[in-house]
């Protein structure tokens, strides 16, 4: 009868793993996941690569030159908005100030309040603007911190979370992407659904954050277009929609032999971490700085095996149901290089301008290297 008992013991437990294994895939702990069609499933070829220009599809091109001053200057792009015809810029780790610009490009204020008293944060790990409120998210004081449309502290409060990403919504809630270093067991998932001041967690989706979300920063996992919300996470091959709390399987890239294996994706072994950057492979993960407008889905990718003077992205047509993998975005007319889609303004993609191809630029087009970058806003014409 023991030995009746014992082996009833040990089937259960095998029935409660594979219970386990098997929610583990589904992206909401509580909810349904959506069956993937084919033509979701989509193979990025790595060795056909395109170029983005003034020659095909580029179009509708305008430059905005940042305002250069010493209170202003910028050291890096880490994530941009443009709303209400005010453009905001968030340089975390240079300057560790939130700019804000009107549209022609003339600075109006930045928020700089570096401290660990009221109103002052360590750094500005995101941000959002909704509702005529500015809100600044540190992470070291674990704060959200609310600023006026003018820059003035107006209040902060508590997080129950650190975050890496955060998507206010207009109907009080707040999709957030957790910070792996601050996290317990309990919070270990890849989305949280919270309330406004992320004082509340109320859905969690896609546990055991992996590796991508530990070592390396994701920039803008979040993008909204309409009503529609797609997101991704670190070391991930999958972008999904949320809409209404629901979490739904919406492209995957298929990257073949290139894609990280789990076993590298979630091991804690610095041994196997190492692979990553072995010469001999050629990894590719961590989808990130997704924009959506009318026609097209855009969003980088990292290869750790590329070239600096590389900045692949890929891009989704809607309208043919493909993924091309660009490697350059060119202006040839007036010898400009521009830098992956980081955002949508009506319906246009923005980027940061970087460099000349060959020889001088149009005068006075760029900026200089001690001046502040310079924003291209473009169309890309339906005919991918």
């Amino acid at each position: 009868m023991k030995k009746l008992f014992n082996c009833w013991k040990l089937n259960l437990g095998i029935l409660m793993m594979a219970l386990f294994f098997s929610q583990c895939g589904k992206p909401n702990s509580g909810g349904n996941s959506s069956q993937l069609t084919a033509e979701q499933v989509l193979k990025v070829d790595l060795n056909h690569q395109d170029e983005l220009s003034d020659r095909n599809n580029l179009d509708s091109l305008s430059i905005i030159r940042l305002e250069t001053s010493k209170e202003c200057l910028i050291g890096n792009i880490n994530k941009i908005e443009i709303l209400e015809n005010r453009i905001y810029i968030l340089d975390k780790f240079k300057s560790r100030s939130l700019f804000c610009f009107k549209l022609s490009g003339e600075f109006e204020f930045k928020i700089h309040n570096l401290g660990d008293g009221p109103g002052e944060f360590t750094l500005p790990e995101d941000f959002s603007v909704i509702d005529q409120e500015i809100s600044i998210y540190d992470n070291f004081r674990k704060m959200k911190i609310n600023y006026d449309q003018n820059g003035n502290f107006i209040s902060e409060t508590k997080m129950v979370v650190s975050i890496r990403n955060i998507l206010q919504l207009d109907d009080g809630i707040a999709l957030v992407t957790p910070d792996e270093s601050y996290l317990d067991s309990e919070n270990d998932y890849n989305l949280l659904v919270t309330d406004r001041n992320i004082g509340k967690i109320l859905e969690r989706y896609i546990p055991n954050v992996t590796l991508g979300e530990s070592i390396f920063s994701s920039n803008k996992v979040f993008s909204k277009w309409g009503t529609r919300i797609l997101f991704t996470y670190g070391f991930n091959d999958t972008i999904y929609s949320f809409d209404k709390k629901d979490l739904m399987r919406q492209l995957v890239m298929d990257f073949g032999k290139n894609k990280i294996p789990y076993e590298i994706a979630e091991t804690e072994s610095r041994e196997v971490r190492d692979r990553i950057f072995d010469t001999n492979y050629n990894y590719n993960g961590l989808l990130m700085d997704i924009s959506e407008n009318e026609d097209y889905i855009s969003f980088r990718y990292t290869n750790f095996s590329l070239l600096k003077d590389h900045d692949p992205f890929l891009l989704y047509s809607k309208e043919s149901k493909k993924v091309y993998n660009f490697t350059n975005i060119y202006n040839y007319e007036h010898r400009f290089k521009i830098n992956p889609p980081m955002f949508v303004y009506k319906n246009k993609f923005v980027s940061k301008v970087t460099y000349d191809i060959k020889g001088e630029s149009t005068p006075g087009l760029l900026p200089s290297e001690m001046d502040n970058p310079a924003l291209a806003i473009y169309t890309i014409k339906r005919g991918y």
